[in-house]
C-alpha cells in the first residue's frame, strides 16, 4: 500500500531517532571503560611445566598497550648449545604459564617483565616432548653459576645474564621472587626435573636456573 505524504515526516522523524540511538549504543560501546584484565596466577594441573598459583601471584598485574615490554626474541646458551627462539605466552585455560608448541622452541612470561627491565623475567622450555627426547632445555641443569645466557630483544637490544644458581624445586614449590615485577633485573629459566608420575601425569620436579643481568 502506498504511504501517504502526512505519514512521512513522521517516519522520517522515528527513523532520525532510531539511526541517532543507534549511534548513542555505539558511543557508549566504543567508550565505555574497559575493565582491567588481570594476568591470571600460575598453578599446576597436572601438565608439563606449570608452577603453584601462589608463586606468581605478584605477576597478576594490569598489563596495558603502553607499558608492556619489548619482548624477547632469541635465547642463546652457548654452554649448553642453545639457541632458540623465544615465543610470548600468557596462560592457558587451566591458569598455568604457557609453553612453547615447539620443543625446539622457549617462551616468555609476557605478563612479567621483558629481560633486561626490572624485575624476574621467566623463559621456560620443555626437557623432552612429543616429537624429542631431547628437547630444548634437555641441558638446563648443567648449567653452572657464572655461565652467560645471552637474550637478544626484538628492539635490538642484547643483554647477558650471569647464572647465579642452578637448583631443583618439587613442582609445587614456591619460589620466592619468581615472577617479582620490580627490583635488580634477572631471569629465571625452568624446565622440568625429577621423575615422572604416571599418577599426576607429570614430572615432580621443576630445575630452575636464576642469573643476573651484567650488560
Amino acid at each position: 500500500m502506498p504511504i501517504s505524504r502526512d505519514r512521512l515526516p513522521i517516519l522520517g522523524l522515528l527513523a532520525a531517532i532510531a539511526v541517532l540511538a543507534g549511534a548513542g549504543i555505539l558511543f557508549l560501546a566504543l567508550h565505555r571503560e574497559v575493565p582491567v584484565v588481570r594476568a591470571s596466577a600460575v598453578v599446576d594441573s597436572g601438565a608439563d611445566l606449570r608452577l603453584e598459583r601462589g608463586a606468581a601471584i605478584n605477576a597478576a598485574l594490569p598489563v596495558t598497550a603502553d607499558t608492556s615490554p619489548r619482548p624477547p626474541g632469541r635465547l642463546i646458551i652457548r654452554s649448553i648449545g642453545v639457541n632458540a627462539a623465544v615465543v610470548p605466552v600468557g596462560v592457558d585455560s587451566a591458569g598455568a604459564m604457557g609453553v612453547p608448541t615447539q620443543s625446539a622452541d622457549t617462551a616468555w612470561y609476557k605478563f612479567g617483565p621483558s629481560p633486561g627491565d626490572a624485575g624476574d623475567a621467566v623463559i621456560d622450555g620443555h626437557l623432552d616432548w612429543y616429537d624429542t627426547a631431547r628437547a630444548v632445555f634437555f641441558n638446563l641443569k648443567d648449567l653452572r653459576p657464572g655461565d652467560d645466557i645471552e637474550v637478544q630483544r626484538v628492539d635490538g637490544t642484547s643483554h647477558h645474564f650471569k647464572v647465579t644458581d642452578v637448583k631443583s624445586v618439587a613442582y609445587n614449590a614456591t619460589v620466592p621472587g619468581l615472577f617479582a615485577r620490580g627490583g635488580p633485573p634477572r631471569l629465571s629459566l625452568i624446565t622440568c626435573g625429577g621423575k615422572w608420575d604416571m599418577r599426576l601425569g607429570m614430572y615432580v620436579q621443576r630445575v630452575i636456573v636464576d642469573s643476573s643481568m651484567v650488560s
